[in-house]
């Protein structure tokens, strides 16, 4: 079938995508009935629409192509268009894109020679299916459109079907699950009126997923099973594939998590017979998913890589997004903060480079839960980093806290107060490679010792340095020890050479040293800590940070902050 892989948008916690559905071979012919095709042709055709069936990609590529090359009267070029979809469909259903892209634009290209307006709608079609695969959304949308004004020239019910669905897609995907659904009932009412049991079977798939999101389960269930039931019947392995892939997810979400591997098991089966290389991509970020919660983490990590490698080669980047997020999940549970860092901030690149092309209501959820675990897992970190040090617990949250109260003075928006909070808890990420016994000696530092603590600004900048933060945090960490005067380290920076961020954090990084109990002494009262600073602040500090940081305390509203 001709229509776009839908693109789940449920809650970000338990998110997933029916990733591919590969096409089905229209009727025979665009402009004939099947009886009329030349007998010529009519035998490679069958061939290959048994193939495909039976998910022999290949077989079936070398069957229409045996057909095009059979092509010897000037009535036969009418077939000619719909012959360079279905082999384009194959080439998808294997993911090469490439291959598949240059079989439909030869298909637009003979469409438009032809003046056919169904043929035209279809390669169209096909163009906002791929456009979508490659969360080219605002393009998609265009095609689809385009699409439909073509078929509805060429009076294609069946086409015109299939594009109220894709519509559907869109909708899905924008988070706008009604107008999806009614998408969806048209079409099947369509595809009813037309007696195409295959066509119905996948609509049925469609409204399961999105019962599925609706949470409305036993409306979900009903949907797959008569799904289900439809394509064994007609042999229609590709959606048989990915109805069992999305019953993984409604068993999920019904913490039924022994029938979603079976249901798992199943897809795997029917992937690989198939040959579908994107659709196995989903069975092994599913597989993943499901070790993950039986805490098997060596299965886990092995399937999660497998997802991402495939959606990768396969070029999916929505795929490859939700790799990531399950990926950074795993990486948490082993403790491996940097590690699940950085997988959830390329699984923000990859999904606001998506959003980009629209406004995605369901992808804007999906990153405000990213932005969650962002600062679940920073915090983590931030509390192993204290671990080691028994004097400082609390030390990056407080100081977190502090900075950012003070940051909202200097204009930065809230955007950017986000990732200030993210530097500010791990600024102090590089005391991962101090010694013990140096963060916690009871008497002061010897100055070889001193040089040994010193290091932590820049093993914490080399620890952050690769991590695709949108905001530039590697000057909280690396600079936040500097000085006005320029006797601080690691660079001797002075003056307004210090970054705006690291000036604000190293005032308020002081404070808290200097209020806490530390391992040479016990803490100081806050006139005490103020009347410290007061004496090297003209060294020390930003003047203008200084002064509004003073403005703060005496207004008490750090002692606010600690109180709450």
């Amino acid at each position: 079938m001709e229509y776009a892989p839908r693109v789940s948008m449920r809650a970000p916690s338990d998110s997933r995508r029916g990733s591919t559905r590969t096409s089905k071979a229209a009727d025979p012919a665009t402009r004939s009935s099947p009886e009329a095709i030349p007998a010529h042709l009519a035998a490679c055709i069958e061939l290959a629409r048994v193939a495909e069936r039976q998910g022999h990609h290949a077989e079936a590529i070398r069957a229409f192509e045996a057909a095009l090359a059979n092509i010897r009267e000037p009535g036969d070029a009418a077939y000619a268009p719909a012959l360079l979809r279905w082999v384009g469909s194959c080439y998808r259903a294997r993911g090469d894109r490439a291959a598949a892209l240059d079989c439909f634009r030869a298909s637009l290209c003979v469409a438009r020679l032809q003046r056919s307006a169904t043929d035209i709608a279809h390669a169209l079609n096909w163009f906002g299916i791929i456009r979508q695969d490659q969360g080219r959304l605002k393009d998609a949308d265009r095609l689809f459109r385009s699409a439909r004004r073509h078929a509805r020239r060429g009076g294609d019910e069946r086409l015109l079907a299939m594009i109220e669905q894709n519509l559907g897609i869109d909708c899905n995907i924008r988070g706008d699950l009604r107008a999806a659904l009614r998408h969806y009932r048209g079409s099947l009412a369509c595809y009813e009126q037309l007696g195409e049991p295959r066509f119905i079977a996948q609509a049925l798939n469609l409204i399961g997923l999105l019962h599925t999101d609706a949470g409305d389960w036993a409306a979900a269930g009903r949907a797959f099973q008569r799904s289900a039931k439809l394509c064994a019947d007609v042999g229609d392995i590709h959606t048989q594939t990915m109805v069992e892939v999305n019953r993984v997810e409604l068993f999920r979400s019904r913490g039924q998590f022994a029938e979603a591997r079976e249901a798992c098991d199943r897809a795997h089966a029917l992937a690989v017979q198939s040959g579908s290389r994107p659709a196995l991509g989903e069975v092994f970020r599913l597989f993943g998913a499901i070790h993950l919660h039986a805490d098997d983490r060596r299965l886990a990590e092995h399937y999660l890589h497998l997802a991402l490698d495939t959606a990768r080669e396969c070029e999916l980047p929505l795929q490859e997004a939700e790799s990531l997020r399950e990926l950074a999940g795993l990486y948490r549970a082993q403790d491996k903060n940097r590690e699940a860092l950085a997988a959830l901030l390329d699984a923000r690149g990859l999904f606001k480079r998506i959003q980009a092309q629209r406004d995605l209501t369901a992808l804007g959820r999906r990153l405000a839960d990213l932005e969650s675990q962002f600062h679940a897992i920073v915090l983590a970190w931030a509390e192993s980093i204290e671990s080691k040090d028994h004097y400082t617990h609390g030390h990056c949250n407080r100081v977190a806290t502090y900075a950012t109260t003070l940051a909202r003075h200097f204009g930065f928006d809230e955007d950017s107060m986000h990732w200030f909070r993210m530097g500010a808890y791990l600024h102090d990420v590089g005391k991962t490679v101090v010694p013990i016994e140096i963060l916690n000696k009871s008497d002061r530092l010897t100055p070889e010792e001193f040089d040994v603590l010193k290091r932590h600004t820049t093993a914490g900048d080399a620890i952050v340095s690769d991590l695709n933060f949108p905001w530039d945090i590697r000057p909280m960490v690396r600079s936040h020890h500097e000085r006005w005067d320029g006797s601080g380290y690691p660079d001797g920076l002075c003056g307004e050479a210090i970054p705006l961020a690291a000036r604000i954090l190293g005032v308020v990084d002081v404070f808290d040293a200097l209020t806490t109990t530390r391992p040479y002494r016990s803490a100081h009262s806050v006139a005490v800590a103020i009347a410290i600073m007061d004496q090297t602040a003209e060294r020390h500090f930003d003047p203008d940070v200084y002064a509004v940081f003073r403005a703060l305390v005496a207004d008490g509203v750090f002692a606010d902050l600690d109180a709450a």
